[in-house]
């Protein structure tokens, strides 16, 4: 039975002239009666507007017309199923504007950044979503650890050099914490070095601009701490102002060049790993 006489029959156990289904349809009565004469096809928007009327599914209509069937059903692929990374993107962004108004405005912006910006990942990105939102959230609490306690994810150094000064919780935090940082780096490596890439000039190019990045960015970090003790002495030793407000002014500056470094790291680890195995092919 082709698609006209479905129409039809449909049609008539419906109960409907073909002006009324013209009606429905938003066309004239002729075009219903060239489309049961199968003198012309409805087009995708009215076929799923006949499945619509007539009660019946995509492949009930249009059983027997294999082409059509196939683009109807890539129709609806297209623009009737929203990915999942989308959806999960809608979530974030009701999440994000629930804790925005909860914790008040402007400050609540600021405790659902995060997720905002997972969100904008989730509808941008095609490829890696979680462990770029898995980033995000990383990168986030170790900014709210560093500012709020100053706990530093990446410095365990600070546990054997102030072990007779940091509580045993700020020991446990950053060992954790450090131990986190190193299954990141792991399953990022591990997950984009995966990605194949035959341009081994490419590969090269980049291997030695992200490390010399990450040597630039842990120069001027190591320049931001000089800086910072030479002014704690200063304070010290005149006697003046808080060392405090010292301390928190250069965290800033710090905890971002830390970040950066740590990410440049993973970005170069990982791109000297996908050299090494272009050349054992």
């Amino acid at each position: 039975m082709n698609i006209g006489e479905k129409i039809y029959n449909l049609r008539r156990e419906k109960k409907l002239s073909q002006g009324d289904l013209a009606d429905l349809l938003q066309v004239s009565r002729q075009s219903v009666s060239k489309w049961e004469n199968n003198t012309a096809t409805p087009d995708l928007q009215k076929i799923i507007k006949l499945s619509e009327v007539f009660e019946v599914s995509l492949d009930d209509l249009v059983k027997g017309e294999t082409a059509e069937t196939e683009k109807v059903t890539e129709y609806i692929v297209k623009h009737e199923r929203m990915p999942g990374r989308k959806i999960a993107g809608i979530i974030l962004i009701c999440l994000a504007f629930l804790i925005s108004v909860l914790a008040f405005i402007p400050v609540g912006l600021i405790y659902a950044s995060p997720l905002i910006v997972c969100a904008i990942i989730c509808f941008i990105c095609k490829s890696n979503v979680l462990l770029k939102c898995i980033w995000v959230v990383y990168i986030a609490v170790s900014l709210f650890l560093s500012f709020s306690t100053g706990i530093s994810l990446w410095n365990i150094r600070a546990v054997f050099v102030w072990r007779d000064t940091m509580l045993s919780t700020q020991k446990t935090a950053t060992v954790i914490s450090f131990v986190v940082m190193l299954v990141m780096i792991g399953i990022t490596v591990l997950v984009l070095s995966k990605n194949s890439c035959n341009n081994i000039a490419l590969l090269k190019r980049n291997t030695i601009l992200f490390w010399s990045f990450w040597g630039v960015s842990k120069i001027l970090s190591f320049v931001n701490s000089k800086v910072m003790n030479a002014f704690i002495e200063k304070k010290l030793a005149e006697n003046t102002g808080h060392i405090d407000d010292v301390v928190h002014f250069f965290n800033v500056p710090g905890a971002l060049l830390n970040l950066a470094a740590l990410v440049l790291f993973t970005a170069a680890l990982t791109y000297t790993v996908k050299l090494i195995k272009n050349r054992k092919q």
